[in-house]
């Protein structure tokens, strides 16, 4: 005599379905509280805080990429280019070419007196030999030695304001103002993180 197993009602599946319905509804309501709209002022908080660091990689894209052409960025260390280029601003030359230079224009040239220092000067007069008279735009009057066109690194074609400052800071020892500037880069990603826009 053979047993019949008799078919329970509902099949097991259907009572899963059954039972994990009202769960999955539970937690999809969960998942939509999760999403609640931020206050106005988080929103303007993260803009200004991915715009901040948007800036500073775009800043260092600039001071970095051009290398690769052959262009060569320097920080001013000085304040003799004042206004026009501010002390901490990254100044990036590109090599004179065939052209060389024109009165007017701004290049970054060897020091004649300590070739391992680099300045950066107005050119006011190029000379019949080729030799140039500089002057700082911040300087009462030119500069008193002539510079060979051999030690001309390039023409300024692009200033990068701000960003250089943070080198400056470390050379003269201020670590106080390096300590403020990575917390507030520290802030900024987190802002980022915490409230994605």
């Amino acid at each position: 005599m053979s047993i019949i197993e008799q078919a329970s009602w509902p099949p097991p599946a259907l009572e899963q379905v059954a039972v994990l319905g009202p769960r999955l509804e539970a937690a999809a309501a969960e998942e939509l509280d999760d999403e609640i709209e931020l206050p106005i002022w988080a929103v303007a908080l993260s803009a200004l805080a991915h715009i901040a660091l948007a800036a500073v990689l775009w800043g260092l894209v600039w001071a970095t990429i051009p290398r690769m052409f052959g262009w060569q960025p320097t920080v001013i260390t000085g304040s003799s280019m004042q206004p026009t280029i501010d002390l901490g601003d990254i100044v990036v030359t590109r090599p004179l070419g065939n052209r060389g230079t024109l009165a007017g224009e701004v290049v970054t040239f060897q020091d004649p007196s300590n070739p391992e220092r680099l300045i950066t000067h107005r050119v006011v007069e190029v000379m019949p030999d080729g030799s140039i008279r500089t002057r700082g735009d911040n300087n009462g009057s030119a500069d008193t030695q002539l510079v060979s066109p051999s030690t001309v690194q390039g023409r300024a074609t692009l200033r990068i304001p701000y960003l250089g400052r943070p080198l400056l800071w470390l050379q003269n020892g201020e670590f106080l103002a390096l300590a403020l500037v990575a917390v507030l880069l520290v802030g900024l990603v987190w802002i980022v993180s915490a409230f994605p826009l």
